[in-house]
């Protein structure tokens, strides 16, 4: 996730909305959904944690 993403610079809204792209365009997402994750759901990968929004 870190190398990936650059988790440790998510500082502001536009660095979420990046964050949340780049989820989409990779097919994590659905991936994320595939596995029962909903809308509100707290999801952690590796030390990462946040919360899914539709």
């Amino acid at each position: 996730m870190e190398r990936n993403f650059n988790i440790s610079k998510l500082n502001t809204e536009e660095d979420y909305y990046l964050f949340a792209n780049r989820m989409r365009y990779l097919g994590i997402d659905n991936l994320l959904r595939e596995a029962g994750v909903k809308d509100g759901d707290t999801v952690r990968i590796e030390n990462f944690e946040f919360e899914f929004v539709e």
